[in-house]
C-alpha cells in the first residue's frame, strides 16, 4: 500500500527514509545476500505495519511494429462523444503486404471490367479484399444523380438489344479518398480561399446563423419599464448535400497493361473534373438539383453593388469600404477577392493618364494574384456573358472567408459503365459525390455586378 509522506510527521518521514537508504546503499554495494533495515529502523516499520522493499527497474524492450497486435478493448470508443464510433484498424493484405492507403482504382476497375481475365489479379489481393467486403455494392450506384443517368443509359441500351450498362461498383476508401481531397484542396477556389470546410457531413444539417446585432441601452440607476428585449435575431443555415457526378473515359488497353499510368490519369481526371464543377456550383449554383451558388443567394441583394461597368480600383476600395461600414474586417489573412481571370488582367494592366502603371511599377516584380494587398482566386467558370454588354459578369469580396460554409458528404462512389465508350474500346468511370454550399453571415461579403470588359 502507497504511503502518503506530505501526512507523516517530520521524525517518522526521517525514519522511514533512512531505511531506504540503507537498503539502497546495500543494493550499490552488489551484495549478494538479502539488504537488511536496521534494527531500531525495523521497530519502527513493525509498530505502523509497513514493509519496505526494493523492486529492480522495469527493463523496456523494443516493440517490432510488424508483430504488435494492438488490443481490441484498446479501440472501442463507445459513451466518447456525441456520435463516436470505433475506429477500425486498417486492412493489410497478407499476400501482397499493402495497406489500405495502397489502394489502387485502376486494380478494381479491372476486376470488375475483365474479372478473371484482368491479367494483374495476383498483384490486386487488397482491391479484391476491398470490393468483397463492400459486397460490389449490387450493381447499382447509390448516388441519385447516377441513378438517372443509368436510368436514361439502360432505355437506350434496350433498343440496341445490349446488355446491362453497370459492371459494378465500389467507394473508394477512406485512405485514398483523403489523398484525393488534399489535390482538389489545391484545385478548387473555396477550399483553396479556406472556408469553413465540413467533412463527412450528413444528409442535411443546420448551423447558427447570426443576423441582426443587439440594441445597447443605457438606462442608468433606475431602469426605465419599457426597456425592450434585444433580439439577436438568429436564424439557420441548412445545408442538404447534393450529388454531382462526372464520367473519365479509360481505354480498355491500359487497364490491361498500364496500371500505374491509369491509376494517376483517373484520379487526376475525376479531381479535375469535380474541382472545376464544385467551384461553378458553388459560385452559380441553380440550386435545382444542385447547391444554390453565392452569386444566386437572394440574401445577398442588400450586399451588392450594381452596374459597375469596367472595374476600376476606386470600386474595389469602395467594396472594403462597404463592409468595414457594417462593421466587418478586411484583412489579408482572412479576405480575399474572387474574380474572372480577365478582371484580373485588367486591375494588372491598369494605367494612370501618365501611362504609368497604377498596379505596379515594375513588371517584373509583379504581385502574385493580389490586388489592393488581397489574394485573388479567378475561375473560368465565373460567366462573363450574362447580357448584353450591360451585366456581362460579377466578382465577388469576402471579407471572412469562414462565412461560406461547404458541406461535404465525405465518399467518392465509383460505377464502372461498360457499354458508353464501347465502340471506342473505352470503358467509363462514372465518380460521383454529394456537397452542399451556404453562408452563414451575409454582412462579410460584398458582390459587385454588371461588370464588364469594354
Amino acid at each position: 500500500m502507497a504511503l502518503d509522506l506530505t501526512k507523516m510527521t517530520a521524525e517518522d518521514r526521517e525514519v522511514l527514509q533512512e531505511g531506504a537508504r540503507s537498503i539502497l546503499a546495500q543494493y550499490k554495494s552488489g551484495q549478494s545476500v538479502e539488504p537488511k533495515v536496521p534494527e531500531d529502523v525495523q521497530k519502527w516499520l513493525d509498530e505502523q505495519g509497513i514493509t519496505l522493499e526494493a523492486k529492480k527497474p522495469t527493463q523496456l524492450a523494443a516493440a517490432d511494429p510488424q508483430q504488435s497486435v494492438p488490443n481490441p478493448d484498446d479501440l472501442k470508443l463507445d459513451g466518447v462523444g456525441p456520435q463516436a464510433k470505433p475506429k477500425a484498424p486498417e486492412i493489410i493484405h497478407e499476400g501482397t503486404k499493402r495497406e489500405m492507403k495502397d489502394f489502387k482504382i485502376a486494380h478494381a476497375i479491372g476486376i470488375l471490367t475483365l474479372g478473371a481475365d484482368y491479367p494483374h489479379l495476383a498483384d490486386a489481393g487488397l482491391e479484391i479484399e476491398v470490393l468483397r467486403s463492400q459486397k460490389a455494392r449490387s450493381r447499382e450506384p447509390q448516388n441519385e444523380e447516377m441513378k438517372g443517368l443509368l436510368a436514361q443509359r439502360q432505355a437506350q441500351l434496350k433498343d440496341l438489344n445490349l446488355g446491362s450498362e453497370v459492371a459494378g461498383g465500389f467507394f473508394i476508401p477512406h485512405e485514398v479518398h483523403a489523398e484525393m481531397i488534399e489535390k482538389l484542396r489545391g484545385q478548387e477556389i473555396f477550399m483553396r480561399m479556406g472556408v469553413d470546410y465540413l467533412p463527412n457531413s450528413p444528409k442535411t444539417q443546420e448551423w447558427p446563423k447570426e443576423g441582426a446585432s443587439p440594441t445597447v441601452y443605457w438606462p442608468g440607476d433606475t431602469p426605465p419599464s419599457d426597456l425592450t428585449t434585444s433580439d439577436m435575431d438568429y436564424g439557420d443555415v441548412t445545408l442538404t448535400l447534393h450529388e454531382m457526378a462526372c464520367v473519365v473515359p479509360v481505354r480498355l488497353n491500359l487497364i490491361k497493361h498500364a496500371v500505374g499510368n491509369v491509376e494517376n490519369r483517373v484520379r487526376n481526371t475525376i479531381v479535375k473534373e469535380m474541382a472545376l464543377e464544385q467551384t461553378k456550383v458553388g459560385l452559380r449554383g441553380t440550386g435545382s438539383k444542385q447547391p444554390l451558388g453565392l452569386f444566386n443567394a437572394p440574401t445577398m441583394s442588400s450586399y451588392t453593388t450594381a452596374s459597375v461597368g469596367v472595374p476600376t480600383f476606386d470600386d474595389l476600395l469602395d467594396a472594403m469600404n462597404q463592409i468595414r461600414r457594417r462593421d466587418g474586417v478586411v484583412d489579408p489573412s482572412q479576405s480575399a477577392w474572387v474574380m474572372h481571370v480577365d478582371y484580373l488582367n485588367i486591375f494588372q494592366k491598369a494605367k494612370t493618364g501618365t501611362a504609368e502603371y497604377s498596379y505596379i511599377t515594375d513588371l517584373t516584380d509583379m504581385p502574385p494574384d493580389r490586388v489592393l494587398g488581397l489574394p485573388v482566386y479567378t475561375s473560368s467558370k465565373i460567366r462573363t456573358d450574362l447580357g448584353a454588354g450591360s451585366d456581362e459578369s460579377r466578382m465577388m469580396l469576402v471579407g471572412n472567408v469562414k462565412s461560406i460554409m461547404l458541406a461535404d458528404g465525405g465518399e467518392t462512389e465509383i460505377t464502372i459503365l461498360k457499354e458508353l465508350y464501347r465502340l471506342q474500346f473505352k470503358i467509363g468511370v462514372l465518380a460521383g459525390k454529394e456537397i452542399d454550399f451556404g453562408i452563414q453571415r451575409e454582412e462579410e461579403l460584398q458582390f459587385l455586378t454588371g461588370l464588364t470588359t469594354s
